[in-house]
Parts: structure tokens; sequence; C-alpha cells
């Protein structure tokens, strides 16, 4: 499914720095300057705990094994819950609706202390229902909707509105990158509510600054990703509009196998970029076939976010949504010739999480 917005505007040949184009630029350049350097600590808003979690708890993280970076975020939830004496499980689902509703039946029906999920609550509405009426607590990562104890989950973790930041910060970078002169950026998405978001925030933002840039948003099913059939739909569409200059996938999976293709092509003069790398959108940035990647939280560190905010909802009985940690711009300049996977910000993570859960 393709979506298009504004009108387009070429690169070809760049006009000259204007008064207005200054302004976008030196605008930019401030509303960035934040993401250049990487977290050293974690939120300030996530404070110590009142008391060390009671050992012998359990938690049951169900996710979506097409997506490399929610089976390691996953993972990374049953670490965190051993460094608290808790049991951990990881359910793997074919990414499914009707799966994943047999996945967190099964899972209520292990009746662990809380079950943890990525996934929007509409289409498992009842099973969030049935857990509560089990006393299971539920916490979803990447949902649109916010936390709230009665229809929806109890914790909610990179909602709508931190993806919807990744987003504004993308749309500055391309704008201070383009010089903010019109150009054209192809969205790579899912159908996922929370990719909607950022990628509505980037036609906004970017838009708004840059009237004649054009947006076009490329919505794939999820066994598409990373397939010849989607890189070669994006190729055609890029082929299609000479003034398309950037390729923007809203999570690393999406950015597999485009850049080689688009060097198969000859389209060198595109430019791609993204949100959440994957150890692929990692490599592409060392290697300077991608231009940035945009990291908020690594998929391993996204899970001891997650069961710290099932700790602070548990703790409070009432509930919670996780701080976010600051994007940080990972350009070639930035990231270790050697690096491999996406780095993890703060480095210390595990001894900070265990230190406010009076563990450490």
């Amino acid at each position: 499914m393709t979506a298009t917005a504004a009108c387009t505007g070429s690169t070809d040949a760049a006009p000259a720095a204007t008064a207005e184009t200054a302004a976008c630029r030196k605008q930019a350049d401030e509303f960035l300057a934040p993401y250049t350097r990487p977290a050293e600590t974690l939120p300030p808003q996530l404070t110590a705990l009142a008391r060390r979690p009671e050992p012998g708890g359990s938690v049951i993280q169900i996710s979506n094994g097409s997506l490399p970076q929610d089976v390691t975020t996953a993972n990374a939830t049953v670490a965190a819950a051993h460094t608290i004496g808790w049991a951990g499980k990881v359910l793997i689902t074919d990414g499914s609706v009707e799966d994943l509703n047999a996945k967190w039946q099964q899972a209520i029906a292990e009746h662990p202390t809380a079950i943890i999920g990525s996934t929007s609550s509409d289409p498992i509405r009842t099973a969030l229902s049935s857990a509560r009426r089990a006393g299971i607590l539920t916490a979803l990562n990447a949902a649109s909707d916010p936390p709230d104890d009665r229809t929806g989950p109890d914790v909610v973790n990179n909602g709508s509105t931190e993806y919807a930041h990744l987003g504004e910060v993308n749309a500055y970078t391309v704008l201070r990158d383009a010089g903010c002169v019109p150009t054209g950026v192809v969205v790579v998405s899912l159908q996922f509510p929370v990719l909607q978001a950022e990628a509505d925030k980037f036609k906004e933002t970017l838009l708004a600054h840059c009237p004649k840039c054009e947006v076009t948003v490329k919505t794939l099913q999820n066994g598409d990703v990373g397939t010849p059939a989607a890189t070669g739909s994006i190729v055609s569409t890029l082929q299609a509009d000479p003034s398309t200059k950037y390729v923007y996938a809203l999570i690393g999976s999406l950015g597999v196998g485009v850049p080689a293709a688009l060097q198969a092509a000859g389209m060198t003069d595109v430019k791609v970029f993204g949100a959440q790398p994957d150890s692929t959108a990692v490599q592409a940035v060392v290697s300077g076939s991608a231009a940035w990647w945009l990291s908020q939280e690594n998929s391993e560190i996204a899970g001891w976010f997650l069961l710290d905010g099932v700790l602070r909802a548990k703790e409070s009985g009432k509930p919670h949504n996780e701080v976010a940690s600051t994007p940080t711009i990972l350009t070639r300049d930035t990231v270790p010739a050697d690096a491999q996977d996406p780095p993890i910000h703060p480095a210390d993570y595990v001894a900070l999480f265990t230190r406010l859960w009076r563990v450490g």
C-alpha cells in the first residue's frame, strides 16, 4: 500500500541558500543538538523502587518471530527477570491475530506475574481482560494506546508518542542533510499503529518546513520484509520519481536489502536512513551504505525497560507509562568501525537497573 503527500521538488540543482533556508538549517541544527550524544545514564524520572521485588515471580513475553528485534527484546526481558529471582519464558507467535491470541491464552493459563507483548491493544482486548480478571499484570511494547486499568494494558513502553518523536527527529535530520531544499523521501513501514504515528509525524514535520518536499509511504506485510519483492518495489518507486533521494526504514529490519538493491540499480545518490536499528542497519552505517540511523532503545535494553515498567506497576498498583530514553543519531563518524550490533546506551544499564531495583 502506498500513500503520497505534498508536491514534488527537484534536488538536481539545489538553489543557493536563502534567508528562509538558512533559518531552517539553523532551526534543524538547534533541534538536533541533544540527539548527537549518546545517553550516559537512565532517564532521571526513573527513581529507585521503594523495596526490592519479591523473588519467585515470573514473566512470559510473547514475541513476533518474523521480527528478530522483537525476539531479542523478549530474551532480554527474561535475562532481566532472572536478576530479581523471577522465572522468564518466551512464546513465539507467527504474527497472525489468531496465533497471537492463542499464545496469550496459553500464557494466561500458566498464570505468571506478568505477560508482555509487542502489539496494540485492539487485537488482544479480550486477552487483556482475561489476564486482568486472573490478577496478571500486562505490558505492551510499541502499543498505540496508553496504559489503563480498565480495558488496556497495565504498562506501555515505547508508545505512539515515543515513535512520533523518532519521526520528528528524523525529519529535522533530513532537513539538515538536504539543506532545507525540496527533496523526496520514501518511508518504508509495516501495519502497526505506532509506526503509522512515526510516519505521520515525520511527514508533518518535514512538510511544515519544506512544503515542496514529497513523502511517499510504502506499507509492507510482515512476511515481505527483506524480500526481493519488497526491495524491488522500493526501487521502482524511486525510479518513477528521480527527485526522491531518501529511503526511511521505520525500524531496522525494514532496511534489509535496500542498500544492495539501490546499488544494483545504479542509484548511488539515494540515501538510506532509519530508526530502531538492528545489526544489519548498524553495519550499513559503518560501511557507508546507510547515511544514519536513529537509535532510541537497543533491542536488548528495551527488555529491561519493559520489566522495569512491570515492577513499577506492581509496586504502585497503578497503570504505568515507562519513560523512554533520549534517541541518538548514529553515523559513520560516531559508530566504531568494528561495530556489529546496535550500541547500547548507557553501556552499564544492567548495573543501573539492578540498582534501581535494589538488587545491585
